[in-house]
């Protein structure tokens, strides 16, 4: 074969270089697609994990007995846990069931009265803000929902009655032809007709004999689980308490009145149990048989016995929620540690420069975030979520670049982030890799 001129060799060698370049390329892409294709990520969410024990509580308080009749039907006048004064009446008697029946028809008439005539409103003179109208709805919804989250039933039902009224009035407004006023009247015939019925003798009054917060049940345990022995109480007297029988009462209570406001849960523990409380701080208590009721109540005592690997642990608090159940021992949840932080598998965890750290997409590129776990689960770690008080401590120190004048300048790995796509699975990832 002829030898080639100079200018086709020329013309040759740069055709078989431009060809490897574009080999090389094709390459790096296919391997790049390769890399791309075999990431797996996971989005950082925010999680909040517990560490609690479930425990008996026993509810102490200082609660005295009002005597009842040894006759008739006793009815209260006053809502469990409502506040009642000295000598108001707290209950009613019935001397026939029929007579009880219409009373407990009369007292859900005046029920149903009360709500729709806090729902009445003149639509002649009054202009009603719906936009502002909305906005107190969906706030109590708000409410109800929050509540809810927190598995507090009785918070959620807190706001039913106020609920129902702004509803009410807002539909009173884009419907002002109909209006509550007929109802409301014939409620109130039906009630005045019932009331003419019952005889000025078919009934007796039952008169508070201290102020405090009524109850309509007894369980027999008031004077056992009175809340003023705590200051001397023992756990030996303690265990004794909880292995006691019920007391009976000398003919029939009318309920029971609590005349402090605060009121207390004791529960037994170990001894290593205890040593995770402190004396004063605030815990979360998740009442289990108040459809997970939580409250914050602060530990009020820690009691401990030489000689004996039990303690009681009091939880005191001043909130007396509506309808909430205070039977005297009841199952709780109490939380001693609480992390908050975004969860993110074990495996994903990597070390640079001795900074700990998780790979993560950032649009096209691969970028390593600092990591710190706050907890470990059994696969995953709780992350610090915003550990801004360190944002720029030396250990994080990303690259050091130095200025004309000598100066150093220090760029720094930034924190996971919520929503962050975590690297969780892909061969030779690296800071500053390109991703398509």
């Amino acid at each position: 074969m002829a030898e080639l001129a100079a200018p086709e060799k020329i013309l040759k060698r740069i055709g078989v270089a431009a060809l490897s370049v574009l080999l090389v390329i094709y390459a790096a892409k296919q391997l790049i697609s390769l890399v791309n294709s075999n990431i797996e990520t996971e989005i950082a969410l925010s999680v909040t994990s517990r560490e609690s024990l479930e425990l008996d509580g026993y509810i102490m308080r200082e609660e005295t007995i009002l005597a009842g009749s040894d006759k008739g039907v006793m009815l209260a006048k006053v809502d469990d846990g409502e506040r009642i004064s000295s000598g108001k009446e707290a209950v009613r008697v019935y001397f026939s069931e029929n007579d009880y029946s219409v009373e407990t028809e009369i007292r859900a008439l005046d029920e149903r009265i009360e709500i729709l005539e806090r729902s009445s409103m003149d639509t002649n003179y009054v202009t009603a803000d719906m936009d502002k109208m909305d906005d107190e709805i969906e706030e109590l919804i708000s409410s109800s929902l929050i509540y809810s989250a927190k598995n507090d039933l009785v918070g959620a039902l807190s706001n039913r009655d106020e609920l129902l009224v702004r509803m009410n009035k807002r539909w009173i407004i884009t419907n002002p032809a109909k209006v509550f006023e007929q109802k409301i009247e014939e409620l109130k015939t039906r009630r005045s007709k019932l009331k003419s019925g019952l005889p000025e003798s078919s009934s007796g009054s039952i008169a508070a004999n201290v102020s405090g917060y009524y109850y309509s049940s007894v369980d027999g345990y008031e004077s056992i689980f009175s809340s003023s022995k705590i200051p001397t109480m023992t756990v030996s007297e303690f265990s004794s308490m909880t292995e006691s029988s019920p007391e009976i009462y000398s003919g029939r209570p009318a309920g029971k009145i609590v005349t402090d406001f605060k009121w207390y849960v004791a529960c037994p523990v170990t001894s290593e149990e205890a040593k995770h409380f402190d004396i004063g701080y605030s815990y979360p208590v998740e009442f289990t048989y108040n459809y997970g009721t939580e409250l914050d109540m602060t530990l009020s005592s820690k009691i401990t016995e030489n000689g004996n690997d039990s303690a009681v642990l009091v939880f005191v608090s001043s909130r007396m929620p509506a309808d909430f159940d205070f039977t005297r021992s009841q199952r709780v949840k109490v939380t001693y540690n609480e992390y908050r932080g975004l969860k993110v598998p074990k495996d994903a965890i990597r070390v640079i420069n001795d900074v700990k750290g998780v790979y993560v997409v950032n649009g096209t590129q691969v970028e390593f975030k600092r990591a710190e776990e706050i907890y470990s689960l059994d696969d995953y770690y709780i992350i610090e979520a915003d550990p801004e008080s360190d944002k720029y401590a030396k250990k994080y120190i990303r690259k050091t670049t130095v200025d004309k004048d000598g100066n150093e300048k220090h760029t720094y790995f930034r924190p996971l982030s919520l929503y962050d796509q975590v690297i969780i699975k892909g061969r030779n990832i690296y800071d500053g890799m390109k991703v398509e």
